[in-house]
């Protein structure tokens, strides 16, 4: 794993959403050129188990219970497998999984969700890898809308206006 140091890291990132086109280098792309049809299936639920253990082990606190996350994750992520309108997104640093975004396209905007990098590695480039390909890969879909949610004042807030994101409105969100 590399040091905490701040240099961005060269990172192979795969886009994964069957029954949509795909681009080189996708877990798609990969699962159509596998011989066997059973190898492709498999490498596609591998990937999007590793996106469920990246998304969960990126959000969770230490004080969450991860299977219970993930189990709910997981059976979300399961659930929208065969939608033509979202890509899930599994970066990696040195062979191992570290971050994850997911792209939901409508027409001409495009929604980005769930940017998550592990603990270990943020502050690497990860979700600013992840979430450029994702909008490159929106752009040439045809989308000129582009819209995320964050907390004001988090780490995330500074990233996406590094992007070039600003704010569209602002919304109180109560709890009981």
């Amino acid at each position: 794993m590399p040091g905490k140091d701040r240099r961005q890291y060269r990172m192979p990132v795969n886009a994964f959403q069957p029954g949509g086109k795909a681009r080189p280098g996708s877990a798609q792309m990969l699962a159509a050129a596998a011989p066997a049809c059973d190898h492709g299936r498999q490498h596609i639920q591998r990937a999007r188990s590793l996106f469920t253990q990246v998304q969960t082990d990126g959000f969770l606190t230490a004080d969450e219970d991860a299977a219970h996350w993930r189990a709910f994750l997981g059976k979300f992520n399961q659930a929208n497998r065969g939608s033509a309108q979202q890509r899930f997104y599994l970066g990696s640093v040195a062979g191992e999984p570290a971050g994850v975004t997911l792209l939901l396209t409508t027409g001409e905007v495009a929604g980005i969700y769930a940017v998550a990098t592990v603990p270990a590695l943020r502050q690497h480039g990860v979700a600013s890898t992840l979430l450029a390909r994702a909008l490159e890969d929106a752009k040439a879909l045809g989308c000129s809308v582009f819209s995320l949610q964050v907390s004001q004042g988090s780490y995330a807030e500074g990233l996406y206006r590094k992007q070039g994101f600003g704010d569209a409105f602002s919304m109180v969100l109560f709890s009981r």
